[in-house]
């Protein structure tokens, strides 16, 4: 026989268990985004292959800026520095400067003066040039391509356009008329560095020159006034022909007096 009781406790608690399933909670329930990599917040780009681009060769007005702010003479006191660090006559320098580029490194446009040199052109580019542009790539020296003050400045803008580097190497600058190639022996890395310094001034043209003669021996032969070894080394071996060593000399002997 059952008991009573039990029986009202048991259906007490089964009513309690069904109004408890009925409530709905009190907070609802969020559920979080999912989490995006970057590449899911924008659509994917369009896989278009690019077209083929010719390379347009470098145009000088991007690369340097030949004009200076800085045109001013060398002094005598820069004469006597450089005669000093190079132990030497202050003649001698004097000499040199008047043979090479007639006492100016730079021309009216306030470009340095320049003389750009076709068969090291040549050279430099493997004659690549030497049929399409005779103007400024020749297989052999040709002093008739030479145009003159100015208009040399045509000829190394034609070159640079073919090929820069070898271009501005080809040239020769400023009161000493050093050829860019020879950048490294005149203290700077690479020959945009040393065709810029010879914009700056004729004071920066002064230290590659010292720089240059000391890298190659020539103070040498200038502090001994051997004008023959010093313009054999210095000018090359047109240097007869084009009497450097006796001009040279002469100058030299004006400016001792």
């Amino acid at each position: 026989m059952s008991n009573p009781y039990i029986s009202k406790f048991l259906d007490l608690i089964q009513s309690l268990l069904n109004k408890q399933g009925s409530t709905p909670p009190t907070q609802p329930v969020v559920q979080a985004a999912p989490i995006q990599s970057p590449e899911d917040t924008h659509q994917a780009e369009p896989k278009v292959a690019p077209a083929i681009v010719q390379q347009t060769p470098l145009v000088p007005s991007q690369t340097l800026n030949f004009v200076s702010n800085n045109i001013a003479k060398l002094s005598d006191a820069d004469y006597v520095r450089a005669a000093q660090l190079l132990n030497v006559e202050v003649a001698a320098i004097r000499a040199v400067t008047s043979v090479e580029s007639n006492g100016g490194g730079f021309l009216p446009s306030k470009r340095p003066r320049i003389l750009f040199e076709s068969h090291l052109f040549a050279r430099f580019t493997t004659q690549k040039y030497n049929q399409s542009n005779p103007n400024v790539s020749s297989k052999i020296w040709n002093k008739a391509l030479y145009k003159g003050g100015e208009k040399e400045y045509d000829r190394l803008l034609e070159a640079m356009r073919l090929n820069e580097q070898a271009a501005l190497k080809s040239a020769s600058y400023g009161l000493f008329q050093i050829l860019g190639s020879n950048c490294q022996s005149c203290g700077h890395d690479n020959v945009y560095d040393f065709v810029k310094a010879n914009v700056e001034s004729e004071a920066q043209q002064l230290e590659c020159f010292i720089k240059f003669l000391q890298a190659n021996g020539l103070d040498v032969h200038l502090r001994n006034k051997d004008w023959n070894a010093f313009a054999k080394k210095y000018n090359g071996p047109g240097y007869l022909q084009n009497a450097y060593h006796t001009k040279m000399q002469v100058a030299y002997e004006k400016f001792k007096s």
